[in-house]
């Protein structure tokens, strides 16, 4: 009766550890849910940066990056606009990772 005791909740801890994985692991099942999250966050921040012309060659987009993320990619004047960029991404509360591939065209090169 023991033995089949143990053996129920050494089953039961593999189950559930496994199950743990393979919803919060570095999985393709991850992966998924992250991607979903960030696709559904970029229309919130496209319309945030819809407000600012300064931002119009500025995307927002989902990525598979860092296991799901929510890219944002294009070209500013300056360093201060990628600052203000930032802040504004940030100010949407984005659910996942944001990664930015932002170049600014006027920046002084020393």
């Amino acid at each position: 009766m023991r033995r089949k005791t143990l053996t129920t909740v050494a089953a039961f801890l593999l189950i559930s550890s496994s199950l743990l994985y393979l919803f919060f692991g570095d999985t393709a099942v991850r992966q998924a849910r992250r991607v979903k999250l960030a696709r559904t966050h970029v229309p919130k921040v496209i319309q945030s940066l819809g407000s600012y012309p300064e931002f119009s060659s500025v995307k927002a987009e989902a990525g598979t990056a860092a296991g799901g993320c929510l890219m944002v990619v294009g070209r500013v004047s300056t360093q201060g606009e990628i600052e203000r960029l930032k802040g504004i991404v940030a100010e949407t509360q984005p659910p996942v990772e944001v990664w930015f591939n932002v170049i600014a065209t006027n920046a002084n090169v020393k």
